[in-house]
């Protein structure tokens, strides 16, 4: 009687024991900003797989989680699986769902019979993780022989469930249009510092921003010294820009390169001969920087500042009857720099 009763309170010990004992799970955890810990993954894993039947595999497991710029989740998950490498790459809006997803696919790919009791149990951290993942479940594992001791029932349940598959979710960049209006002061293109405007069309795609402007510059004069003999300048260019910067809260910041065609205009004045009026049209390229601010709802407020180098200088003269040689009247700077201030709003 009393070896029956000690043989008996061994047993429950020993399926005590069993229940309790931590899952096979090699996990490694990397977070920026903190989220959740191993420590409650690991835990999450090990109460999914307690009431599940069959066999477990040893599981190498890494995970990689970061905070994207809408404020969810990343997760980069490794896993290893006799041998065999896997890899799940899956956005989740939460640090709780993340947890929640993680530790499904790990119980799953231990034991792919918890697939059953989360699909079961339709709990909110089983629901979160569904949707957050949208991972398939580790590769099913071979059909174990049961023991000749085993009954068909008990062979049955302990077979695996069949891998499911799901594609994978596919993060979209964010998009927005803008237009601005811009004030403009150039020196270097004109004979003086020159006030103008700007007209920008701007297409942002995450990090990337590509501009198209249009912009004017107003009228300056220079004369030749010996003479009375002069010309009015102007200004008309196109650019197109290239942007690549961050975006912190309301804010957007980085460095531009850009490329355009800008055309001098002359018009001649006081001259020994007959004035003339003269255009040149001028390929230029830049490098700069810009800087945005999304003020209240749709509007905002930009500030951008570039240096302008023409890819030739025209010169332009007046022309004296022979045989009196030409004078020079003006000619464009080797390097311009320029300074737009304006307003945006957006309308995507």
């Amino acid at each position: 009687m009393l070896l029956a009763a000690a043989l008996t309170a061994l047993s429950v010990l020993g399926a005590t024991g069993s229940a309790t004992k931590a899952p096979p799970l090699d996990l490694s955890w990397q977070a920026t900003p903190p989220c959740s810990s191993r420590q409650e993954v690991q835990a999450e894993v090990a109460r999914l797989l307690r009431a599940a039947e069959g066999d477990e595999r040893e599981v190498l497991a890494h995970a990689a989680l970061a905070q994207n710029e809408r404020g969810a989740i990343d997760v980069e998950l490794r896993l290893e699986i006799a041998g065999a490498e896997h890899r799940r790459a899956f956005e989740a809006e939460s640090c709780q769902a993340a947890k929640s997803a993680i530790a499904l696919i790990l119980a799953i790919a231990i034991n792919p019979a918890a697939a059953k009791l989360a699909d079961a149990a339709e709990t909110p951290e089983a629901a979160a993780a569904s949707s957050a993942a949208d991972a398939p479940a580790a590769p099913p594992l071979q059909p174990a022989s049961p023991t000749p001791s085993s009954s068909s029932g008990a062979a049955k349940r302990s077979s695996p469930t069949p891998a499911r598959s799901a594609p994978t979710k596919t993060s979209r960049v964010p998009t927005s249009l803008w237009l601005g209006v811009s004030g403009v002061a150039d020196l270097g293109t004109l004979p003086k510092l020159s006030p103008g405007g700007e007209l920008e069309l701007t297409c942002q795609l995450g990090h990337v921003r590509l501009e198209g402007a249009a912009s004017f510059l107003g009228a300056e004069s220079a004369t030749e010294p010996t003479s009375a003999a002069g010309a009015t300048f102007s200004a008309l260019s196109g650019r197109l820009r290239f942007a690549y910067g961050a975006e912190v809260g309301k804010a957007w910041l980085g460095p531009a390169l850009s490329v355009g065609l800008t055309r001098l205009r002359a018009s001649g004045s006081h001259g020994s001969l007959a004035d003339l009026v003269w255009s040149e049209p001028v390929p230029e390229v830049g490098a700069g920087g810009l800087f945005s601010w999304q003020a209240v709802s749709v509007l905002g407020f930009r500030l951008s500042a570039e240096a302008i180098v023409p890819t030739f200088r025209p010169r332009f003269v007046v022309e004296e009857p022979k045989p009196a040689a030409s004078q020079s009247v003006f000619r464009s700077s080797k390097v311009a720099g320029r300074v737009m201030i304006g307003a945006t709003i957006q309308f995507l």
